[in-house]
């Protein structure tokens, strides 16, 4: 026992301990340790030696007064601790910074002091008998030891990896979308990712000094309130940064930046919080990803935009099957921030590496011939060209244009760049969840999926006649059409409803008929939340060489399915971790593509992810109104259904009949316009959705028995309702307390016939665990669940055989209708009673 302990004991230290970089020894962990370590990194990083840091301890500054401080940098083989170069203050991430804070240090003596808490770094210089607030950059050792040179700009070789740029720039976006001369997010947007090709343009001039920097002659002044920076100040910085901008122009004639259209003091602010990082030496992957959330947070903020996430792209690309390999072109003719486009030239890159291609201009070559972008939002165009990571291609990825208008109005640079029948891949994320519809006779005319189309025997036919679309439907036909024949491959995230609607359902008509469906992700419902709840899925197809419509007849083949649980965040946006300690997104997107992997091996999917499963093709028909949601076909449905047939065969006294052929009527009314009442008599009560759990329905809106619309949303006793949208599938029946109130058209009403079936039993059935997973496989929707009367009616329904062992179970809901009537009186009664003292 007593060993068992001191295993456990042993386990939790090193758990909670953490290998002091400077000391070699294992330190508690605590949020401060793990910014001391963090700093510890920065400063072995910058050049200073372990022998020459004191932790912990103590320097003598003027008049032989004592300071204290976390960490302190001496020259070397200093003997006496005194005129420290540098010492730094180190505080947990929740700490604050005061500028209080530098009184302590005012007559200390040490050429710099500097303040750090993981995410903010703070660094005063002296200079002229004060302390002024520099750029929040470690300086190297040997820049320690330089002389001041009130004129110096600051020296290339100090500039160091941008380890911490996403913070950089998630800060730089918060103080110039409130105090900048922009306030449109994505215009802000532009003009940061200018200041940094800037940047980045400088950091590659054979220079030894930066022009990207601020001078000691131009740093501010003063602290806190007291901050000054003169005008001559932004204005010397302004200047120089927009010649940068002049300079890169004159040599980048395909990909210039243009007018700087930030002031004098948001470049200053800019120059300061980026100079002393080198975008050229960060890591590829830490720019990217850094870039990649500054262009989220910067068009969410623009509102009403769909930002595609990272884990969405990679799985979408993955699936698709596109590598980079020299053939594989690739349009995203929706590409809004171009995300799937940044993803894809890294995948060329890293491919092209594999292949030996080492010259960066070859490689670059190769992705701008390989990649295309379209866009007709401007804004967002220029973000995408004005993107670092696109800067070296010869020529722009995005082409600004409307790309559902007719090809013949395509203009010229497009249409030289991308042509019907012509890409390898298309992907992307359409517009959609919005209300916009296409309405233009010129545009709509191209599409067959701009026709009306009719339900005829039971298969969805094409008219002549054209009707207003969403373009997220027009979108779907516009890029199958780019694609080459017989192999082009579609990866789209599309709204839920395209692939589970009833109305939609002519859509789906024309999908199995042009394409051969590769697989289906059901994307987990937080994918675009907080922004907007609408659902997505996956769709990824091959476009056949010639339409079917014969689809139902051709020989079977595999369709990869998926319903993954986890995006990496919740409702509000927040990062969800696998462990409380780990910066590990918990997202279970890799996994659907690890599965998808094993199934083109052959291999079961099911074995490396229980989300991911196979069904045939011949189990989509349109008897089922052709449903492509992944949730629908997941095993637990079908299992479901299966397990209740050969019920049926191994029990001789149930079957199995559907809904609809048990019951008079299913149906619920149109809408009408809500003229509520405040008269109590002859009117009645209005019931939502959310009315019919509860006992006494709680309620002030009351409907006149004298209007129009009365009758068809009257209730009558011993009807079942089922909600049809928001929270789908609450059963209930109505009760006789309820006889002629009025009830939403969110109720399907359910009229049972009891010569077939005992209301009761069918109600029972519907609110027990098989009719309510049952109920869930119909949900269909990209904002608001929805359930459809049809479904509804195809609900498989077991039973005895014997109507009067179902009339046995049913007239338990009977009884319990007449006691809740019963138990709603008596509370009524008493509540009355207790209102007349008053009265």
């Amino acid at each position: 026992m007593a060993d068992s302990k001191v295993k456990r004991y042993q386990r939790q230290m090193v758990t909670d301990t953490v290998m002091c970089l400077l000391k070699n020894l294992p330190v508690v962990r605590t949020p401060e340790e793990i910014v001391r370590q963090e700093l510890f990194q920065r400063l072995l990083a910058s050049g200073y030696s372990k022998n020459n840091l004191l932790l912990d301890s103590t320097f003598l500054g003027y008049d032989g007064q004592v300071f204290s401080a976390d960490v302190i940098a001496l020259e070397q083989e200093t003997v006496l601790h005194v005129a420290p170069l540098l010492v730094i203050s180190i505080k947990k991430p929740s700490h604050q910074f005061n500028y209080n804070w530098l009184q302590k240090f005012q007559f200390s003596g040490a050429k710099y002091i500097a303040w750090f808490n993981g995410k903010e770094f703070k660094i005063f210089a002296y200079t002229s008998e004060e302390y002024k607030e520099i750029p929040p950059f470690l300086p190297n050792y040997n820049e320690l030891l330089a002389p001041s040179n009130n004129e110096s700009f600051r020296l290339k070789s100090s500039l160091r990896p941008g380890y911490n740029l996403k913070q950089i720039l998630s800060n730089l976006h918060d103080h110039l979308y409130g105090n900048s001369n922009i306030r449109i997010p994505s215009r802000l947007g532009i003009e940061i990712q200018k200041i940094l090709l800037i940047k980045k343009f400088d950091e590659e001039q054979s220079r030894l000094t930066c022009k990207f920097c601020i001078a000691q002659h131009e740093l501010p002044t003063g602290l806190n309130g007291d901050k000054k920076i003169l005008p001559e100040s932004f204005h010397s910085v302004g200047s120089r940064v927009r010649d940068l901008a002049a300079n890169h122009d004159c040599l980048n004639i395909e990909q210039k930046i243009g007018i700087i259209e930030l002031d004098d003091p948001s470049i200053y602010y800019a120059v300061f919080h980026l100079e002393g990082i080198s975008l050229s030496r960060t890591p590829s992957d830490v720019l990217g990803d850094a870039l990649e959330t500054f262009r989220s947070v910067t068009i969410k903020r623009e509102g009403g935009q769909f930002f595609t996430h990272r884990y969405v792209i990679d799985l979408a690309l993955h699936i698709v099957g596109f590598n980079g390999e020299e053939e594989q072109t690739l349009a995203d003719i929706s590409c809004g921030t171009s995300g799937f486009l940044h993803r894809a030239k890294n995948i060329i890159i890293d491919s092209a590496k594999q292949r030996g291609i080492l010259s960066e201009k070859e490689q670059t070559e190769l992705a701008s011939n390989l990649l295309l972008g379209v866009e007709i939002d401007h804004d967002l165009v220029q973000i995408s060209n004005t993107s670092p990571e696109f800067s070296k291609l010869p020529k722009s990825i995005v082409e600004e244009h409307d790309s559902l208008s007719p090809f013949s109005q395509w203009s010229d640079s497009l249409s030289d760049r991308l042509a019907p029948n012509s890409r390898a891949f298309s992907v992307g994320n359409p517009p959609f969840g919005t209300k916009i519809t296409i309405k233009n006779l010129h545009v709509l005319k191209e599409f067959s999926l701009a026709h009306a189309w009719t339900k005829k025997e039971g298969r969805w036919v094409e008219s002549s006649k054209i009707v207003p679309r969403s373009p997220d439907v027009l979108f779907i036909e516009r890029n199958l059409s780019l694609l080459i024949p017989g192999k082009g491959r579609m990866a789209l995230v599309v709204p839920y409803q395209i692939l589970s609607g009833p109305k939609e359902g002519f859509v789906r008509e024309w999908i199995m008929a042009s394409c051969k469906v590769l697989a289906i992700i059901d994307l987990p419902e937080e994918t675009f939340q907080p922004y907007t709840g609408t659902k997505g899925a996956l769709l990824v197809v091959e476009r056949r060489l010639q339409p079917n419509p014969q689809w139902e007849t051709e020989l079977p083949y595999p369709i990869f399915m998926a319903c993954p649980q986890k995006i990496g965040h919740d409702r509000r946006g927040k990062p969800i971790f696998k462990h409380n300690n780990s910066a590990e997104v918990d997202t279970d997107l890799p996994e659907i593509a690890d599965a998808f992997d094993a199934h083109l091996n052959d291999k079961n999917p099911t074995e490396v992810s229980q989300n991911a499963f196979l069904i045939s093709s011949t189990v989509i028909k349109r008897e089922t109104d052709i449903r492509l949601n992944a949730a629908y076909y997941r095993p637990s449905s079908s299992d479901l259904r299966s397990q209740i047939a050969s019920i049926v065969e191994s029990n001789t006294s149930l079957t199995v009949t559907s809904l609809g052929d048990l019951v008079d009527d299913i149906f619920y009314p149109g809408r009408f316009k809500r003229d509520y009442t405040e008269v109590l008599e002859d009117s009645v009560p209005f019931l939502g959705g959310s009315n019919i759990t509860e006992l006494i329905p709680i309620t002030k809106k009351r409907i006149l028995k004298e209007s129009s619309y009365y009758q068809t949303l009257a209730l009558k006793k011993g009807w079942i309702l089922i909600t049809r949208s928001g929270t789908t599938g609450i059963v209930s029946t109505v009760p006789s307390d309820w006889e002629g109130y009025a009830a939403s058209e969110h109720l399907i009403r359910i009229i049972p016939n009891p010569q077939k079936l005992h209301p009761g039993y069918l109600c029972a059935y519907l609110r027990s665990e098989i009719g309510q997973n049952l109920l869930r496989d119909g949900i269909f929707g990209s904002v608001v669940d929805e359930i459809n009367c049809s479904y509804i009616a195809s609900i498989p329904v077991l039973h005895p055989k014997n109507l009067e062992e179902a009339n046995k179970i049913g007239e338990q809901i009977a009884r319990a209708d007449v006691l809740r009537a019963e138990a709603s009186k008596l509370i009524a009664d008493a509540s009355s009673a207790i209102e007349n003292f008053i009265r």
